[in-house]
């Protein structure tokens, strides 16, 4: 874990990564995939898109 701790700092630091962490005691349930969620600042009017990666047939 501590290497991927290191790689999300690394990529932390450059001009196209946010990081956002949400504590355990938040009340939100975890994912259950992970999940990639992509917000445009320079178009106010764009909707977020969800991105997400599956294995296996999807229905």
């Amino acid at each position: 874990m501590r290497n991927q701790m290191e790689h999300l700092l690394r990529e932390a630091e450059g001009p196209n990564a946010t990081i956002q962490v949400l504590p355990y005691d938040s009340g939100a349930p975890a994912a259950a995939e992970a999940f990639t969620l992509l917000t445009f600042e320079d178009d106010e009017d764009a909707a977020p898109v969800l991105y997400s990666e599956a294995r296996g047939w999807v229905a």
